[in-house]
């Protein structure tokens, strides 16, 4: 048990720190016994291959295997590629384009303002004033791509593209450069920094979703949508923790009480290694196909607060193998009950790899030197504090990245309220 002391001087320290420095005591006490990969391709695009040998080039655009498989196609490739099909899709595309302004409008017109989110409040009446204006004057511009929805039993089987190799084809498509489709990556990052010498596609991708078709929108999507921009605009909903420990956070919502929560991160902590090394199922990340355990207790906390959606992130530790494992997950729930994963994704750092930067943010707090003379004299351990040291590095880098991930998510469904494709 750790004294009083050690607890009086945690309760300065930030909620991350908390986190990262909890695995001390697991590095100490626990050691530690005992995906799939799509084909890949040196093109840009994914490709699909129907049952009947046709093949489409772009960007699938969904994974759910409930839904029919949607993929974004340019129409320089596919009006080239099979003109009949073109014509097809491009006359049925732009009759949904009409009923989908209906729809939007509609749906708009039924929000009312609350008057306490001007943020929220100003976005709709934009949109509402910008689609009443394209029912009344259709634009006469052709949008870049359109989207070919595809019955799952027609496909024969989809290669994807490498994530990095999709944000190549983004960029080109944003260039507007000829034959995406067909040219190797490595041929279009030669052209795009022969336009400018400093490219780096590994910055955040430009967003095409005004290059789309306007598109009906399901319920489902709807409720996706309107919950992000919420998010977003109005009320944020957080959660973070270990295992099945989740706290809700905020400006106005910090931990209060650094006892009870390095107490609940220790054995949250302790229960999921433990679940490792027992090989229980429970331990391990159910998203995005089920809810694990640290979801199911967001969600009823969010029940409790009478909302519709929330974003949390959990915190998993390997003491011995020295990685600290941060997953994030927003959920919407549905009309029929049920909570859905909208955003998730994982960032792992190691202890070991973190940069004196990364550290330094760390050991700058005035009560850290406090609380390690604290630490090891109750275990009597020299190194075993800069080791926790550099776990809370890891967390707090860890936790940057993906905050930062689901940032640039949300930052896209803030500009309109019918793009990007959810």
């Amino acid at each position: 048990m750790l004294s009083r002391r050690v607890f009086e001087l945690a309760k300065s320290l930030s909620f991350d720190l908390l986190l990262g420095l909890s695995v001390f005591f697991l590095v100490v006490s626990i050691e530690k016994a005992e995906s799939q990969q799509s084909s890949r391709t040196r093109l840009a695009v994914d490709i699909l291959n129907l049952k009947s040998r046709q093949q489409f080039r772009g960007f699938v655009l969904n994974a759910n295997p409930n839904e029919d498989l949607k993929i974004a196609v340019s129409r320089e490739w596919f009006q080239h590629f099979d003109e009949k099909a073109y014509a097809k899709v491009d006359k049925e595309a732009k009759s949904e384009e009409e009923r989908a302004r209906q729809q939007l409008k509609s749906r708009l017109e039924q929000l009312t303002s609350t008057g306490k989110h001007p943020a929220f409040d100003f976005l709709v009446k934009k949109e509402l004033e910008r689609v009443t204006a394209a029912i009344d004057a259709p634009p006469d511009e052709e949008c870049q791509f359109l989207v070919v929805r595809l019955k799952r039993s027609l496909i024969a089987n989809v290669i994807l593209a490498s994530e990095s190799n999709r944000r190549v084809a983004i960029w080109g498509w944003s260039e507007r450069l000829p034959r995406i489709e067909s040219r190797e990556v490595s041929d279009i990052l030669k052209e795009l920094k022969s336009k400018d010498q400093e490219f780096d596609a590994t910055l955040t991708v430009p967003d095409l979703s005004t290059r789309f078709p306007m598109m009906e929108q399901s319920e489902s999507q709807w409720r996706s949508r309107l919950a992000i921009v919420s998010h977003g605009l109005a009320e944020r909903i957080e959660f973070q923790g270990s295992g099945k420990m989740m706290i809700q956070v905020g400006d106005d919502k910090q931990p209060q009480n650094a006892n009870a929560i390095m107490t609940q991160m220790l054995q949250a902590q302790t229960e999921s290694v433990l679940g490792d090394l027992l090989g229980d199922p429970k331990s391990k990340s159910l998203l995005p196909d089920g809810k694990s355990d640290w979801v199911k207790a967001a969600i009823v906390k969010t029940e409790a607060l009478g909302m519709g959606y929330f974003h949390a992130t959990n915190l998993k530790v390997d003491p011995l193998g020295e990685i600290a494992s941060v997953e994030s997950v927003f959920m919407v729930k549905h009309v029929d009950g049920d909570w859905r994963v909208a955003w998730n994704g994982i960032r792992d750092e190691r202890a070991s790899q973190q940069m004196a930067d990364s550290i330094a943010r760390v050991t700058k707090d005035s009560q850290i030197e406090s609380l390690k003379n604290s630490l090891q004299a109750i275990v009597g351990v020299n190194d075993t504090f800069d080791k926790a040291i550099r776990f809370g590095a890891a967390t707090m880098t860890a936790q940057q990245n993906v905050n930062e991930q689901f940032e640039t998510f949300v930052e896209r469904y803030l500009r309109r309220l019918d793009g990007p494709p959810l």
